[in-house]
């Protein structure tokens, strides 16, 4: 359904541009996109809960804008959300569930477990010693 732009003027093409661009760069941007992921990868209104986007600010925060896998600084345009729990192994998309990470960490991690994670990172450190 097209939007209205006479009766919603505030969006229009040009003034969602504009909306976006400003904020571009921003954790409250990078928030709000990862919202709109979760929500739909959550199957949009007939979802369980998920995290808002006051929380994904505050988890940054608490955070301090760092990989919660490696410790690596992060910025919001590139930063991934990670499920601690993978949601092929029932995870949520709740807060609880959920950390800012850097992309490579979040794409290596795949759908492991933090502890299949790290056992297979130690496998990994253990072949590059013997080497």
């Amino acid at each position: 359904m097209a939007t209205n732009w006479k009766k919603y003027p505030s969006q229009t093409p040009e003034a969602v541009k504009r909306w976006r661009d400003a904020r571009r760069g921003t954790i409250e941007a990078a928030a709000t996109r990862s919202w709109s992921r979760l929500w739909r990868k959550a199957g949009g209104k007939n979802r369980g809960p998920i995290a808002t986007g006051a929380e994904l600010v505050a988890l940054w925060h608490e955070q301090s804008g760092r990989c919660g896998l490696t410790g690596v600084p992060l910025t919001p345009d590139t930063a991934h959300l990670d499920h601690k729990i993978p949601r092929s192994k029932g995870g949520a998309h709740t807060i609880d569930n959920l950390r800012w990470t850097h992309p490579m960490a979040n794409l290596a991690k795949g759908a492991y477990s933090d502890e299949e994670f790290y056992q297979w990172l130690d496998a990994v450190i253990l072949q590059r010693q013997m080497l």
